[in-house]
This record gives structure tokens, sequence and C-alpha cells, in this order.
């Protein structure tokens, strides 16, 4: 993980160096369904152990249900540097936040009791858990632009983006006790736009991308040129 921090700190140096040469792109969009929603909806619906212990088991087991609550939307801002006609290099950074409801039901063994065969099973002492988990997910990633059609007013591209993803976690149980824990974890993350397409003028221009990863499966936004006009750029009809 350190060398991919040190990567993503490299990349931000190149740009800035490659900054007072070419021309630069500041974008801000919002995208549906990232990778990280995708994930939680999976394990929500798929990753819950509904076998309850035996009657021979012993110890404490857990079993969580969560539910969504936030809107599986995206924020993006994207720093772009083009590098002659179809290239660019940039940095771009993503904020998702989920809210979930979790009931959780805890089973503890406290004993054991004779059953007729002369055999034994365990006496069980089931609980319930109810609270909410507040996530905030962050992503920095260095991408690369490939621009494949380009004229005046319309360009398409596709994108590639990798870098380190921080979770930020609360976890708060309203009953039957109050209690709040907290959690950060660090994780590779990356994104792939298929197509993309800007239109507009040649200072202002919206954008669309399809594809997949930490930005969201689909994503629009709008896109500001600034520092004058890739001088490798011409009007073409």
């Amino acid at each position: 993980m350190k060398r991919l921090l040190l990567g993503v700190v490299f990349m931000a140096s190149a740009l800035f160096n490659a900054a007072a040469q070419s021309d630069q792109k500041l974008s801000l969009g919002v995208g549906m369904l990232s990778h990280s929603y995708l994930k939680q909806f999976v394990e929500n619906f798929t990753l819950v152990d509904y076998w309850l212990p035996s009657d021979h088991d012993h110890g404490t087991y857990r079993y969580q249900d969560r539910f969504m609550h936030s809107v599986p939307l995206t924020a993006s801002l994207h720093y772009e540097c083009t590098v002659g006609r179809h290239f660019g290099l940039g940095l771009c950074f993503t904020y998702d936040y989920m809210r979930m409801d979790h009931d959780t039901e805890i089973w503890t063994s406290i004993g054991d009791e004779p059953m007729d065969n002369g055999d034994t099973r365990t006496i069980w002492d089931v609980n319930h858990e109810y609270g909410k988990i507040y996530r905030h997910i962050f992503n920095i990633m260095p991408e690369v632009t490939i621009y494949w059609f380009k004229k005046r007013h319309v360009a398409l591209y596709s994108q590639v983006a990798a870098g380190v993803r921080f979770n930020m976690e609360k976890e708060t149980i309203d009953f039957t006790e109050r209690e709040t824990t907290s959690l950060t974890e660090r994780h590779f993350t990356c994104h792939v736009s298929a197509v993309g397409a800007e239109f507009g003028g040649r200072a202002w221009r919206g954008y669309a991308q399809i594809g997949y990863g930490a930005q969201g499966i689909s994503q629009v936004g709008v896109k500001h040129t600034f520092q004058g006009i890739d001088k490798s750029e011409k009007e073409e009809d």
C-alpha cells in the first residue's frame, strides 16, 4: 500500500510539471452504481449466513442483515493535462456515502441440558441488536485518457484509472445498548471507462461516459478547459 501511495504522489508531481506546458481540464461529475455500492448490494442479499448453530455447538454466533438507505450516486472531480493531441494524464477524486440500518441476531451458548436419549444439547440465549452504519469512501486515482476521435465540438475517448480507496466507517448500536465503533481501511481501487463523449464549446463542455469501477457504471458532468487550447488541436470540419 505504501508503494501505491508513493505512486500517486509521483503521478501528481509529474502532472504539475506537465501543467506548465499543456492545456488543462477540470471536470465535475456524478456517477451511478459504483463498485462499492454494487459490492454492498450483493453482500446484503447473498452473504448473510442463515444456518443457525446446532444442538451441539458452543460459543457466540452473530447473524446480521443490512438495509441500504442511501442513493447510489458517486461525486467525482477530475484534473487532466493534455499530452499531445490524443492523450491526457490526470488525477481523479471520488466520494461515496452509504447509510445502512442493521439488525443483528446474537446466539450465545449458556449451558447444556439433558435429552431423553441420555445425550445433551446446548441451551442458547438469543438477543437482537439494532443500529446504523455510516460509511464514507474516498478514492484517489491517477488516470490516463486516450482520445480516439476528436473534432472541434465533440470528442470520444476511453479512460483508465487506478489508485487507493479509503473506507471510513462508523457503526452505532441503538438497542440493546448504546455503542459506537469506528473503522478506517485502505484498499486498491480502479475504474475503466470503455466509452466517453464530451461535447460543447472550447472552454465549457458536457460529458458522459460508461464503464465500471469506482466512478460508477454511468457518469455525467461538465468540463472546463483553461490555460489556452491544445496547440496540436486544429479546427476540423
